[in-house]
């Protein structure tokens, strides 16, 4: 669930019930629980507060976009791709990437998931479609701080799973979870 601006609706999978984790997107009223039918076979869609829908087409490691009109709640033209190989969850059911207001999107590249050594730092890719250098860290889920100076994310080795946060402006992790024994 991703909830819109202005906290009375939001945006919400809808599960087929057949266990394969492919939903379609509707947005809900909070106040009366309507129902509005807006994509079919999507995964974690998110609402970047510029007029775009991004998420992840069901079956695909890759990210969309669509212009969305928040006032009227509809999608107001058609999907394109941004992304191509953007990690999944290993349920396959959200897609490890992050929008920060200022439309900077971070992702952790796919092949994510398998073997720790092979995995990716995130990266960070403006609004022009252009990688920006980083030394970001490998990641897991990550998300922006709602002032977009950090990232929060999971990192994963052979024994543990921890819970961080980088602060984009000093290039610092910091480990929030997990002990050293």
């Amino acid at each position: 669930m991703h909830l819109l601006p202005g906290g009375r609706h939001a945006l919400v999978g809808v599960g087929r019930g057949d266990g394969l984790g492919k939903e379609h997107l509707d947005v809900v009223s909070l106040a009366t629980g309507e129902h509005r039918f807006l994509l079919k076979d999507v995964l974690d869609a998110r609402f970047d507060g510029q007029g775009h829908l991004l998420y992840v087409p069901f079956g695909h490691s890759e990210l969309a976009v669509v212009t969305f009109d928040d006032a009227r709640r509809t999608i107001t033209g058609q999907p394109v791709t941004v992304l191509d190989g953007v990690a999944l969850s290993l349920e396959g059911n959200a897609g490890y990437y992050a929008m920060a207001a200022n439309g900077t999107l971070a992702y952790a590249p796919a092949p994510q998931i398998g073997n720790p050594a092979s995995w990716s730092p995130m990266e960070f890719v403006g609004r022009d479609g252009k990688v920006e250098p980083s030394d970001l860290p490998v990641a897991l889920n990550p998300r922006f701080s709602p002032d977009g100076r950090r990232l929060v994310y999971g990192s994963a080795s052979a024994k543990t799973l921890d819970v961080f946060t980088y602060d984009l402006e000093r290039k610092v992790a910091q480990r929030l979870t997990g002990d050293d024994g």
